[in-house]
Protein backbone atom coordinates (compact mmCIF):
# COMPACT_ATOMS: atom_id res chain seq x y z
CA UNK A 1 0.00 0.00 0.00
CA UNK A 2 3.15 2.09 0.99
CA UNK A 3 4.15 1.55 -2.65
CA UNK A 4 1.02 2.85 -4.21
CA UNK A 5 0.72 6.00 -2.08
CA UNK A 6 4.17 6.87 -2.99
CA UNK A 7 3.31 5.84 -6.94
CA UNK A 8 0.36 8.02 -6.72
CA UNK A 9 1.80 10.94 -4.75
CA UNK A 10 5.38 11.34 -7.74
CA UNK A 11 2.65 10.94 -10.35
CA UNK A 12 0.48 13.93 -9.31
CA UNK A 13 3.50 15.87 -8.50
CA UNK A 14 4.43 15.10 -11.97
CA UNK A 15 1.70 15.75 -13.48
CA UNK A 16 1.81 19.86 -11.52
CA UNK A 17 4.91 20.35 -13.47
CA UNK A 18 3.27 20.43 -16.53
CA UNK A 19 0.57 22.43 -15.40
CA UNK A 20 1.33 26.79 -15.36
CA UNK A 21 -0.09 29.58 -13.86
CA UNK A 22 1.53 32.40 -13.68
CA UNK A 23 5.31 33.77 -12.87
CA UNK A 24 7.30 36.58 -12.93
CA UNK A 25 9.63 37.17 -16.53
CA UNK A 26 11.79 39.70 -17.87
CA UNK A 27 11.03 41.45 -21.37
CA UNK A 28 13.64 40.60 -23.99
CA UNK A 29 11.93 41.65 -26.95
CA UNK A 30 8.47 44.23 -27.12
CA UNK A 31 7.15 45.48 -30.33
CA UNK A 32 4.67 48.33 -29.63
CA UNK A 33 3.09 47.95 -33.28
CA UNK A 34 1.78 44.28 -32.32
CA UNK A 35 1.53 44.47 -28.83
CA UNK A 36 3.53 41.09 -28.53
CA UNK A 37 6.98 40.38 -26.40
CA UNK A 38 9.35 37.75 -25.60
CA UNK A 39 9.76 36.82 -22.08
CA UNK A 40 12.64 35.05 -20.22
CA UNK A 41 10.50 33.41 -17.25
CA UNK A 42 12.51 34.55 -14.08
CA UNK A 43 12.22 31.71 -12.16
CA UNK A 44 14.18 28.31 -12.65
CA UNK A 45 12.72 25.14 -12.32
CA UNK A 46 14.97 22.39 -10.12
CA UNK A 47 16.03 19.29 -12.13
CA UNK A 48 16.00 15.65 -10.23
CA UNK A 49 19.94 15.84 -10.19
CA UNK A 50 19.11 19.12 -7.81
CA UNK A 51 20.30 21.32 -10.69
CA UNK A 52 18.36 24.21 -11.48
CA UNK A 53 17.51 25.19 -15.47
CA UNK A 54 15.55 28.10 -16.86
CA UNK A 55 12.72 27.94 -18.67
CA UNK A 56 12.68 28.18 -22.58
CA UNK A 57 11.55 31.79 -24.07
CA UNK A 58 8.18 32.94 -24.21
CA UNK A 59 7.53 34.36 -27.96
CA UNK A 60 4.83 36.06 -29.31
CA UNK A 61 3.39 36.74 -25.88
CA UNK A 62 0.13 39.43 -25.65
CA UNK A 63 1.19 42.55 -23.60
CA UNK A 64 -1.89 43.78 -21.50
CA UNK A 65 -2.38 47.59 -21.27
CA UNK A 66 -5.67 48.98 -19.64
CA UNK A 67 -7.37 50.01 -22.95
CA UNK A 68 -10.68 48.89 -24.85
CA UNK A 69 -11.38 49.70 -28.69
CA UNK A 70 -11.38 53.51 -29.03
CA UNK A 71 -9.28 54.63 -25.67
CA UNK A 72 -5.74 52.98 -24.32
CA UNK A 73 -2.93 53.93 -21.92
CA UNK A 74 0.35 52.73 -23.44
CA UNK A 75 3.86 53.10 -22.35
CA UNK A 76 7.16 52.15 -23.72
CA UNK A 77 8.38 48.59 -22.64
CA UNK A 78 11.77 47.82 -22.53
CA UNK A 79 14.69 44.77 -22.70
CA UNK A 80 15.27 44.08 -19.09
CA UNK A 81 11.60 45.33 -18.07
CA UNK A 82 9.59 42.90 -15.42
CA UNK A 83 6.12 41.46 -16.16
CA UNK A 84 3.89 38.95 -14.54
CA UNK A 85 2.79 36.04 -17.31
CA UNK A 86 -0.16 34.82 -16.86
CA UNK A 87 -1.20 30.53 -18.50
CA UNK A 88 -4.34 30.43 -20.33
CA UNK A 89 -6.53 28.06 -19.38
CA UNK A 90 -7.00 27.04 -22.98
CA UNK A 91 -4.97 27.49 -26.30
CA UNK A 92 -4.49 31.44 -27.25
CA UNK A 93 -3.57 30.31 -31.11
CA UNK A 94 -6.97 31.32 -32.67
CA UNK A 95 -7.65 34.18 -30.27
CA UNK A 96 -4.60 35.49 -31.35
CA UNK A 97 -5.72 36.11 -34.81
CA UNK A 98 -9.24 36.49 -34.41
CA UNK A 99 -10.02 37.47 -30.81
CA UNK A 100 -13.86 38.19 -29.38
CA UNK A 101 -15.82 35.30 -28.31
CA UNK A 102 -17.52 31.95 -29.84
CA UNK A 103 -14.30 30.99 -31.07
CA UNK A 104 -13.89 26.98 -31.55
CA UNK A 105 -11.02 25.58 -30.73
CA UNK A 106 -10.13 22.02 -30.91
CA UNK A 107 -6.27 21.80 -29.25
CA UNK A 108 -6.33 20.30 -26.05
CA UNK A 109 -3.50 22.05 -24.29
CA UNK A 110 -4.55 23.03 -20.89
CA UNK A 111 -2.24 25.61 -18.98
CA UNK A 112 0.76 25.19 -21.19
CA UNK A 113 3.49 27.60 -21.86
CA UNK A 114 2.71 28.62 -25.49
CA UNK A 115 -0.45 30.19 -24.42
CA UNK A 116 0.92 32.90 -21.99
CA UNK A 117 0.67 36.78 -21.90
CA UNK A 118 1.61 39.42 -19.46
CA UNK A 119 0.91 42.33 -17.69
CA UNK A 120 3.84 45.18 -16.80
CA UNK A 121 4.73 46.20 -13.15
CA UNK A 122 5.60 43.58 -11.28
CA UNK A 123 9.00 44.48 -9.49
CA UNK A 124 9.86 43.64 -6.34
CA UNK A 125 12.85 46.41 -6.11
CA UNK A 126 13.40 48.48 -9.13
CA UNK A 127 9.93 50.35 -9.22
CA UNK A 128 9.18 53.78 -9.14
CA UNK A 129 8.43 55.13 -5.86
CA UNK A 130 5.48 57.22 -5.63
CA UNK A 131 5.64 60.39 -3.83
CA UNK A 132 2.05 61.13 -2.61
CA UNK A 133 0.46 58.13 -1.66
CA UNK A 134 -2.93 59.38 -1.56
CA UNK A 135 -2.86 60.69 -5.16
CA UNK A 136 -3.19 58.93 -8.84
CA UNK A 137 0.17 59.87 -10.52
CA UNK A 138 1.33 59.02 -13.65
CA UNK A 139 5.47 59.25 -13.00
CA UNK A 140 8.39 58.77 -15.87
CA UNK A 141 11.96 59.20 -14.59
CA UNK A 142 15.15 58.89 -16.08
CA UNK A 143 15.79 55.20 -13.98
CA UNK A 144 13.54 54.21 -11.47
CA UNK A 145 16.00 56.46 -8.61
CA UNK A 146 17.02 58.67 -11.16
CA UNK A 147 15.55 62.44 -11.72
CA UNK A 148 12.16 62.96 -12.59
CA UNK A 149 11.01 64.17 -16.18
CA UNK A 150 7.62 64.66 -16.21
CA UNK A 151 4.86 63.41 -13.79
CA UNK A 152 1.17 64.20 -13.64
CA UNK A 153 -0.34 64.22 -10.07
CA UNK A 154 -4.12 64.08 -8.88
CA UNK A 155 -5.69 63.95 -5.53
CA UNK A 156 -8.86 65.14 -4.17
CA UNK A 157 -7.59 68.84 -3.74
CA UNK A 158 -5.58 69.28 -6.47
CA UNK A 159 -4.68 68.25 -10.28
CA UNK A 160 -0.61 69.02 -11.39
CA UNK A 161 1.82 68.65 -14.66
CA UNK A 162 5.17 69.04 -14.02
CA UNK A 163 8.12 68.87 -16.38
CA UNK A 164 11.92 68.32 -15.23
CA UNK A 165 10.95 70.84 -12.43
CA UNK A 166 11.04 73.50 -14.64
CA UNK A 167 7.51 74.40 -15.78
CA UNK A 168 4.47 72.88 -14.05
CA UNK A 169 1.06 73.41 -14.10
CA UNK A 170 -1.34 73.61 -11.13
CA UNK A 171 -5.45 73.15 -10.87
CA UNK A 172 -6.38 73.85 -7.44
CA UNK A 173 -9.41 75.72 -5.42
CA UNK A 174 -10.69 77.16 -8.56
CA UNK A 175 -7.62 78.89 -9.56
CA UNK A 176 -4.98 77.36 -11.77
CA UNK A 177 -1.21 78.41 -11.63
CA UNK A 178 1.49 78.43 -14.25
CA UNK A 179 4.90 78.15 -13.43
CA UNK A 180 7.80 78.35 -16.34
CA UNK A 181 10.22 80.77 -17.42
CA UNK A 182 8.34 81.40 -20.87
CA UNK A 183 5.03 81.08 -21.80
CA UNK A 184 3.98 81.26 -25.05
CA UNK A 185 0.55 81.88 -27.12
CA UNK A 186 0.70 81.03 -30.95
CA UNK A 187 -2.37 80.68 -33.41
CA UNK A 188 -5.27 81.74 -31.80
CA UNK A 189 -6.99 84.39 -29.34
CA UNK A 190 -6.43 84.74 -25.73
CA UNK A 191 -9.93 86.31 -24.38
CA UNK A 192 -9.77 87.83 -20.86
CA UNK A 193 -12.75 88.21 -18.82
CA UNK A 194 -13.80 90.73 -16.29
CA UNK A 195 -11.62 92.95 -14.59
CA UNK A 196 -8.17 93.38 -16.10
CA UNK A 197 -5.13 94.69 -13.92
CA UNK A 198 -2.98 96.69 -14.47
CA UNK A 199 -3.88 99.54 -16.38
CA UNK A 200 -6.59 99.51 -18.74
CA UNK A 201 -5.58 96.95 -21.35
CA UNK A 202 -5.37 93.53 -20.76
CA UNK A 203 -1.57 93.42 -20.65
CA UNK A 204 -0.56 96.47 -20.45
CA UNK A 205 -0.05 98.77 -17.61
CA UNK A 206 0.16 101.95 -19.87
CA UNK A 207 -3.04 103.72 -20.21
CA UNK A 208 -3.19 105.20 -23.76
CA UNK A 209 -0.40 104.33 -26.47
CA UNK A 210 2.58 106.16 -26.19
CA UNK A 211 2.96 106.74 -30.51
CA UNK A 212 -0.87 107.33 -30.64
CA UNK A 213 -2.78 108.20 -28.00
CA UNK A 214 -4.90 105.43 -28.55
CA UNK A 215 -6.48 103.92 -25.49
CA UNK A 216 -5.20 100.58 -24.42
CA UNK A 217 -8.57 98.81 -23.78
CA UNK A 218 -10.40 95.69 -24.67
CA UNK A 219 -10.35 91.90 -23.21
CA UNK A 220 -8.90 90.15 -26.32
CA UNK A 221 -4.92 89.87 -27.34
CA UNK A 222 -4.78 87.87 -30.73
CA UNK A 223 -1.57 86.16 -31.77
CA UNK A 224 -0.52 85.35 -35.13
Amino acid sequence: MQDLTDFVREFVEYYFTQIHTSFPGVVTEYDPTTRRATVQPSLKRQAGNKEYIPFPLLIDVPVQYPGTKKWTIHFPLEKGDEVAVYFSERSLEAWKTEGMDGIEDADPRRFDLCDAYCVPGLQPVEFIAANEPGGLQIIHKDAFDGKLISQVLMTDDKIEMTYKEKAAVTLENEKISLKSSQVEVTGGKLTVKGTVSPGEGPFCAIPNCLFTGAPHGGDTVAGA
